[in-house]
């Protein structure tokens, strides 16, 4: 027996519903989706018209691995999202800045000139 049209929109409506109260219970779910009529947006992007526009971008620049066209918006999985904020995250800044005076940058162009002539 195939489903009618009506069982598979009953059938999408109830996903729909148990997402939705999953998302607000707090369980994570495997994936993601920007599409407007059912967003459900990482928990480290802001919620709302922006955070969807902003994950569209990212999807559309295909910066997010594997992400695919879901009507209007785009959905991926957790694990793609992970990588791509991995792979985009700020670089740590160096412990301390390094001061370096005119005598030894003197030094090290003294240095870098004497290994040219002895090359």
């Amino acid at each position: 027996m195939t489903p009618t049209n009506i069982e598979q929109l009953i059938e999408t409506i109830v996903d729909r519903r148990v997402e939705v109260r999953l998302r607000a219970l707090g369980v994570l779910l495997a994936g993601y989706t920007t599409n407007p009529s059912n967003p459900a947006l990482p928990r480290d992007v802001r919620q709302g018209p922006a955070g969807r526009r902003y994950c569209n971008e990212k999807c559309r620049a295909g910066q997010v691995p594997d992400a695919e066209q879901d009507g209007r918006g785009w959905k991926f999985s957790a694990e793609a999202w992970r990588m791509f904020r991995t792979a985009t995250s700020k670089k740590r800044k160096p412990d301390a800045a390094q001061v370096v005076t005119d005598d030894e940058r003197e030094a090290q162009a003294m240095v870098r000139g004497a290994v040219r002539r002895s090359a």
